[in-house]
């Protein structure tokens, strides 16, 4: 019995050290595993408390600033577009090309002041681009007497109710002559010509065009009225309304397509 006892005592102390030696890892793999935990951590906590790049500030407001750019000679391209107000005048950069040589002086939203020594401020939009188209294309690389050529442009950033003064008034003066008689109409501007008068009893077309019109969608030609002042407060003509009045005067307008922005006589 004895000797029974002994025997599965020393088989069960075999098995366990069997046992033992086949599933536990050695020691040094124990301490290489946690010093391999404590280097991970260690930079795990040194990259959560690096610092933290700054939050850029916010955008200032613009000052109101005036400043001049000079194209130089022989360059006929500023690289730049251009915008205007709702009653056509004063002209704004639109866009700016990556070829511009402005391209880190001027600023979308630049209002022009002046082409060299002309002023352009409250001018109509066809007049600025007349003067600077002007002004380009007599800028060459000759030379002149003491002139070597350039165009100098003046521009405004900033507030530009400090430079242009009164914006496009709110109502707006259309006075209309027919048969002889005159009447004096006052309107919000922003409005199309044609349904003034239509509104106000005055119909721009004649003979059987009033029945057959197309009621204001521009595709008869027939609304035509004569702007005999004030021009200039309204919107300009596009391609399509210069075409369909190229045998008129000037001064005739599709009323459809006349928005407008100031005083008028019709």
């Amino acid at each position: 019995m004895l000797q029974s006892s002994l025997a599965l005592f020393a088989l069960s102390l075999s098995l366990t050290s069997h046992l033992a030696s086949t599933y536990l890892l050695p020691l040094p793999h124990l301490r290489r595993s946690t010093a391999l935990n404590g280097d991970l951590f260690s930079r795990r906590a040194k990259k959560a408390s690096s610092p933290q790049p700054a939050q850029p500030a916010p955008p200032q407001p613009v000052e109101n600033e005036v400043f001049t750019v000079s194209l130089g000679a022989g360059i006929q391209s500023p690289g730049l577009g251009y915008s205007t107000s709702l009653s056509f005048r004063n002209v704004y950069v639109s866009s700016i090309e990556e070829s511009s040589p402005f391209l880190n002086q001027v600023q979308v939203g630049d209002l022009m002041l002046k082409v060299n020594d002309v002023a352009v401020v409250d001018m109509s939009f066809d007049g600025v681009m007349n003067v600077l188209n002007s002004a380009l294309i007599g800028n060459t690389d000759e030379e002149d007497g003491d002139d070597r050529g350039g165009v100098l442009l003046t521009f405004f950033r900033g507030d530009d109710e400090s430079v242009i003064g009164e914006k496009t008034p709110d109502t707006a003066t259309v006075t209309v002559t027919e048969g002889g008689k005159t009447r004096e109409i006052v309107v919000k501007t922003g409005r199309s010509l044609r349904d003034v008068l239509i509104e106000n009893g005055i119909n721009p077309y004649q003979s059987v065009a009033r029945y057959t019109n197309c009621k204001g969608k521009q595709l008869c030609g027939t609304c035509i009225v004569d702007v005999k002042e004030g021009a200039d407060n309204c919107n300009r003509k596009s391609l399509d309304e210069t075409s369909t009045l190229r045998e008129n005067q000037e001064s005739y307008r599709l009323s459809c397509v006349t928005f407008i922005y100031g005083d008028v006589d019709v």
